[in-house]
């Protein structure tokens, strides 16, 4: 996969949900189509009519999904996690240190089920491809949490969380 804009900016991929569970229990969603990714750009520049085309070339005729997030006076990616699993209904990216104060963590799920935002956390997409985003005062240990509201076992599900200062 990659991700480009019609102003030139360079996206690089800090994050990739790990790849296999989806593949043996979900035919559907042969692995590595069923994972979620995270790219950033460093010191954006628009196009002259502040309208920026983010175009995904993307090898697999598979349907996916895609969320766009634009933040402004965030310039470096911190750190990153990642997780996978099958059942359970509370699902977790596992956690990383952030480096510093005042930092914006944004959570990607992607699941057989319906997955929303756990407590705490600002939803920005839901489904069975879920966005969440949070920021934290202080430098710690934080991981992504996320809730499947569909009870269905053996549900795969992949997680992954990135830090930004």
């Amino acid at each position: 996969m990659s991700v480009t804009d019609s102003a030139g900016n360079s996206y690089s991929p800090v994050l990739q949900t790990p790849v296999g569970y989806a593949e043996v229990l979900s035919p559907a969603y042969p692995a590595p189509d069923w994972s979620a990714w995270i790219y950033s750009a460093k010191n954006v520049v628009g196009a002259s009519n502040l309208t920026v085309t983010v175009t995904v070339s993307y090898a697999n005729a598979n349907p996916f999904s895609m969320a766009v997030l634009e933040y402004a006076n965030l310039s470096n990616f911190d750190a990153a996690s990642t997780n996978g699993g099958t059942g359970g209904m509370a699902l977790s990216s596992g956690s990383a240190a952030t480096g510093h104060p005042n930092e914006l963590i944004v959570g990607v799920a992607v699941a057989e089920g319906n997955v929303i935002a756990a407590s705490g956390y600002n939803m920005l997409a839901a489904g069975d491809f879920c966005v969440e985003e949070k920021i934290v005062s202080s430098q710690g240990s934080y991981d992504a949490e996320f809730i499947i509201t569909t009870n269905i076992p053996n549900l795969s599900w992949e997680t992954g969380m990135a830090t930004f200062y």
